[in-house]
């Protein structure tokens, strides 16, 4: 019996080698891995050092542009005060202007009304008709010293036509 708890001893102790070279194995290359992570570190690290110094200088170089921009725009205010004061007096005009045009309407619609309740619009157009043809005999009659023939309004319109 001595000689098989031997055995068992030495089955045992070939395993324990066994599992120990394999261990061994197995550990070397945790070392590896471990080893190359810890460079990756350190090279993230550098590079997130480079980064950060590229992002401040970044950030600060913004700082300054928002800044001039903030100056630039605070010159320019007055500028926009006088355009919108622009903006609103030319409203005003418009506005003043709209309302003359709406009274005069109104006044040469009231104009018409009263015309067409006396039917004085034939009357009227005879009476231009009338100053028409007198305005043309006291041209004529003025141009007749000088022997020229003046052309009335009308044969001056059918002839460029």
């Amino acid at each position: 019996m001595d000689f098989l708890i031997g055995i068992a001893a030495l089955i045992i102790a070939l395993s324990f080698a066994g599992l120990v070279v394999f261990l061994a194995r197995v550990l070397k290359q945790v070392e590896e891995v471990l080893s190359h992570t810890a460079n990756t570190v350190e090279n993230m690290e550098q590079q997130i050092g480079e980064i950060t110094s590229e992002t401040k200088l970044t950030l600060y170089n913004t700082n300054e542009t928002i800044a001039d921009v903030n100056h630039k725009l605070t010159q320019l205010d007055p500028l926009f005060h006088a355009v919108n004061n622009v903006g609103v007096t030319a409203n005003k005009l418009t506005s003043s202007l709209v309302k003359m045009t709406t009274r005069a309407t109104d006044e040469v619609d009231k104009g018409a009304a009263k015309m067409d309740e006396k039917d004085l619009r034939g009357w009227m157009k005879t009476a231009a008709f009338i100053y028409y043809l007198t305005t043309t005999k006291r041209k004529e009659k003025k141009a007749a010293p000088n022997k020229e023939p003046v052309k009335s309004e009308l044969q001056r319109e059918h002839m460029n036509v």
